[in-house]
C-alpha cells in the first residue's frame, strides 16, 4: 500500500502505511512463534530483512518530500538493522 501511495504522489499516506507496517513487524517480534501456532502463518519469516525494506522505503519517501532529517534517521535505522 505504501509503494502504491508513493507512486501516486501521496507521500504522506505512504509514510503512514510504512509506519503501520513497521508497527506490525515490531509487534510480531514479541510473539512466541512456537507457542502461537494460530498466528504462525501471519508472522514475518525474516523480520530483519522486512524492517530493512521498511526503513529504506521511509528514507526514500522522506527524501521525496525533502525532509532530510527524517530521511537521515530512517537511513541510519536501516544501516543499524543491516549490521545486526
Amino acid at each position: 500500500m505504501g509503494v502504491i501511495a508513493e507512486d501516486s504522489g501521496r507521500n504522506l499516506d505512504a509514510i503512514n502505511y510504512f509506519k503501520q507496517a513497521n508497527s506490525c513487524v515490531k509487534s510480531s517480534e514479541s510473539v512466541d512463534i512456537e507457542e502461537s501456532t494460530q498466528l504462525k502463518p501471519l508472522l514475518v519469516p525474516n523480520i530483519a530483512a522486512t524492517k530493512l525494506h521498511i526503513y529504506n522505503n521511509l528514507t526514500r519517501v522522506y527524501m521525496n518530500i525533502e525532509d532530510e532529517r527524517s530521511a537521515r534517521k530512517y537511513f541510519q535505522d536501516a544501516v543499524e538493522q543491516n549490521g545486526s
